[in-house]
C-alpha cells in the first residue's frame, strides 16, 4: 500500500472512532434539586423528596428521604432522619431519627431523638422525647392501665 494514501487514512479513522467514543459516553446532567445549600431562605434539603412542597418557610433543614416532606411555609424546623416530620406544617421542630415525629401536622416547639420518637405526635405542642420509639410505649402502657 502506498505510504501517503496510509497516512491519509490513518487521521480519518482516528476522528470517527474519537467520536464514536464521546457518543458512548454517559450524558452528564444537571443535578435537580440543587445539592444542599442551593436552596432560598437559609434552607437545606438533601434526600429524595426532603422538602419537596416548600414554599415559603425559612430556616428549615431536611436530610433523609422524605423528610419535612409535607412543610409548605412552616419555619425553623430541622428534619434529619427517613421520614422525620414528614407531615409537619408547623414551626420550630426538630426530629431527628427515622420517622421521628412523622405524624406531626400542627404541633410546635417539639423535639425528638430516636427512631420513631414521638411518632403519633400531631397537634401537640413543647414535647421532648429521647429514645427508640419513645412517648409512643408511654402511651400504650397508660391505656393498658386505664390512664390517658
Amino acid at each position: 500500500m502506498n505510504p501517503l494514501i496510509q497516512l491519509k487514512t490513518t487521521p480519518a479513522l482516528l476522528i470517527t472512532f474519537a467520536l464514536l467514543c464521546f457518543g458512548l459516553l454517559p450524558k452528564a446532567r444537571g443535578v435537580v434539586p440543587p445539592p444542599p445549600g442551593g436552596y432560598p431562605n437559609f434552607t437545606t434539603a438533601a434526600g429524595d423528596h426532603a422538602l419537596q412542597a416548600l414554599t415559603l418557610g425559612l430556616g428549615n433543614t431536611a436530610i433523609g428521604t422524605f423528610s419535612l416532606f409535607s412543610v409548605t411555609t412552616g419555619n425553623f424546623n430541622t428534619a434529619v432522619g427517613a421520614g422525620s416530620l414528614d407531615l409537619n406544617t408547623a414551626d420550630s421542630n426538630t426530629a431527628s431519627g427515622t420517622a421521628a415525629l412523622l405524624f406531626n401536622t400542627t404541633g410546635t416547639e417539639n423535639t425528638a431523638n430516636g427512631t420513631a420518637a414521638l411518632e403519633n405526635n400531631t397537634t401537640g405542642n413543647s414535647n421532648a422525647a429521647t429514645g427508640d420509639r419513645c412517648a409512643l410505649q408511654q402511651y400504650h402502657r397508660q391505656r393498658q392501665h386505664g390512664r390517658r
